[in-house]
């Protein structure tokens, strides 16, 4: 938070979403040349910090059936990457479960999965 003097207010500003609910703050003042001389109770405020994230949605236009044959070399296949509606929310975690073994990758580029020998499931 930081205060502009020329427009005589206060700013907010975080994109740690960690920070999201409910916070209190406190305000009070005192003379500059009399720092004695002060707010007898400091101000108590409520500001809410909202994540614009918690309620984005998530899509893709679909994928594709594989098929592959036990033994055949590996192969990649593409498939439609995913996005987000917010366009503060663009971090995706693609999350593939293959017979219980689960891998998490953040920001494919470009959508590809290999599946083959080298990946037994």
């Amino acid at each position: 938070m930081f205060y502009d003097p020329n427009a005589l207010r206060f700013t907010l500003f975080s994109s740690d979403s960690s920070l999201s609910g409910a916070l209190e703050y406190t305000l009070s003042a005192k003379l500059k040349d009399f720092p004695s001389v002060q707010t007898p109770q400091p101000q108590v405020g409520t500001v809410t910090i909202v994540d614009p994230c918690s309620d984005a949605n998530v899509s893709a236009s679909g994928m594709a059936d594989q098929e592959y044959t036990i033994g055949d070399a590996s192969f990649d296949f593409d498939f439609t990457g995913f996005t987000s509606d917010n366009a503060q929310c663009q971090t995706i975690r693609y999350l593939v479960d293959t017979a219980g073994v689960l891998v998490s990758v953040d920001n494919i580029t470009t959508p590809r999965a290999t599946i083959g020998a080298s990946n037994d499931l």
